[in-house]
C-alpha cells in the first residue's frame, strides 16, 4: 500500500496527510488529561494543569509562531 502512494500520489502527498494527524495525536495526549483532571482531580488553576495546556500547544506554537523546525530542535 506504500509503495502505491508514493508510485501514485507521491511521497509528498503522505507527508501532507499525516501532519495533522500527528498533531492530533500529540494535542490529544496532553488535552485528554486536562479534560479528565481538570476541576476533579486538580484545580483548573493549578500547576498541574496549566502545565499541560502549555505542552500541548508548545510543538504548535514553535513550528507555526517562531518559525522553528525540526532541525533546529526548538532551540534558537
Amino acid at each position: 500500500m506504500g509503495d502505491w502512494f508514493t508510485e501514485s500520489l507521491g511521497w509528498r502527498w503522505a507527508f501532507w496527510m499525516n501532519l495533522p494527524l500527528g498533531a492530533l495525536a500529540i494535542t490529544s495526549t496532553a488535552i485528554v488529561p486536562v479534560m479528565t483532571w481538570g476541576g476533579t482531580l486538580h484545580d483548573w488553576d493549578s500547576l498541574n494543569i496549566i502545565g499541560l495546556i502549555a505542552l500541548a500547544y508548545m510543538p504548535i506554537y514553535l513550528q507555526m509562531v517562531t518559525g522553528v523546525n525540526a532541525t533546529q530542535r526548538g532551540c534558537r
